[in-house]
């Protein structure tokens, strides 16, 4: 009986232990996992808090982009504020519901445009937005913290600090990628270090829908043939269209201007075609089946004519001239000139020509 009973007092002593051992092991654990928890929570809040200026920067550059030509025309300064009026149709570009104000780290979003203006060789001016938005701290957080949620937004993201020991403050990209005076973008007043600021991805140089500065054709081949392939009609509004090698038209319809076009080296025509004006071409020309010249055919090398109506003068200055060579052939070595209005081809292998 006596031993039995020191048995149980010996496993109660054990449990006791046991007990002990967990709870300095809860003791030691609880304020780790308390620590992990609060710094979880702080991560989740600066990834909220980046979102956030990542979304107020896109709907801003957005706005801008929507609103090209009348921001163009109202704001007359090289920076500016949104006015009322615009800053309730920005907010149209945000999610519905979306309020600046609720951040726990920041007051509102401060939004500035600057504004610089070109001018190309026709003399036309052309402004180009960079737009800057600043998120004024409500209480003080350590820069380290500013800067790790600068890293979240991006290349773009930035912070408000100090510089050296005065007054002196400057707008700084994530790891010093980019800097600007706090004054390029009018951002003055009692605003705290560490406050976020995020800038444009890249300058607003045209309208939504209209060229920006990845669309043009690229000037340099790098193997790349979609890069410089037109997806559209091209316009020259008046403008020459200067230092042509060959001029190559395929299996469509041309039309080229309604005055004379001086063509260098070769064109080559073979689709059904409309030249409204006169042509002069300094190389060989080839011209296929249903073409109209309306106007003179000038052509300094060889000439290639296939059912071809010129509705003036065929002035050949040098080469050769091969009438539908398929069917017929005229071959004229040295210098002509035709001064009559018309040329008559007529049957197989009959040609005539009138000399005015």
């Amino acid at each position: 009986m006596k031993k039995h009973e020191r048995k149980s007092t010996s496993q109660k002593g054990s449990m006791m232990v046991e007990a002990l051992a967990m709870l300095g092991l809860i003791t030691m654990v609880t304020p780790v996992l308390y620590r992990k928890a609060a710094e979880r929570t702080t991560e989740l809040q600066d990834i909220n808090v980046a979102t956030q200026m990542r979304m107020v920067s896109s709907a801003v550059d957005d706005f801008i982009k929507d609103n090209y030509n009348e921001i163009g025309e109202s704001h007359a300064g090289d920076v500016f504020t949104l006015t009322e009026d615009e800053q309730e149709q920005l907010d149209k570009y945000l999610p519905y519901g979306f309020n600046t104000q609720s951040s726990r780290l920041f007051e509102d979003f401060n939004v500035s445009v600057r504004k610089r203006t070109v001018v190309d060789k026709n003399n036309k001016e052309h402004h180009i937005y960079t737009t800057a938005v600043l998120a004024p701290l409500r209480e003080d957080i350590t820069m380290m913290r500013s800067s790790k949620i600068a890293s979240m937004i991006g290349a773009n993201g930035g912070v408000y600090r100090r510089v050296g020991d005065g007054d002196n403050y400057m707008l700084e990209g994530v790891q010093g990628a980019w800097s600007a005076d706090p004054s390029d973008y009018d951002f003055s007043g009692d605003i705290k270090e560490g406050s976020l600021v995020v800038i444009s991805n890249e300058a607003i140089g045209s309208a939504r829908g209209e060229v920006s500065s990845d669309e043009p054709l690229y000037r340099i081949d790098d193997g790349d043939v979609d890069k410089n392939t037109m997806q559209t009609t091209l316009y020259m509004d008046g403008h020459d269209l200067r230092g042509l090698a060959d001029l190559i038209a395929q299996d469509d319809t041309i039309t080229i201007g309604s005055e004379d076009n001086g063509i260098t080296n070769n064109l080559i025509v073979t689709g059904t075609s409309n030249l409204k004006g006169a042509v002069t071409a300094e190389g060989a020309v080839t011209i296929g089946e249903n073409v109209n010249i309306g106007g003179n055919l000038t052509v300094e090398g060889d000439t290639s004519l296939k059912k071809t109506t010129i509705e003036g003068d065929l002035i050949q200055s040098g080469g050769k001239i091969d009438f539908n060579p398929t069917s017929f052939k005229l071959v004229t070595e040295g210098d002509i000139t035709m001064g009559g209005k018309n040329v008559t081809i007529t049957g197989d292998e009959t040609v005539k020509v009138n000399v005015g």
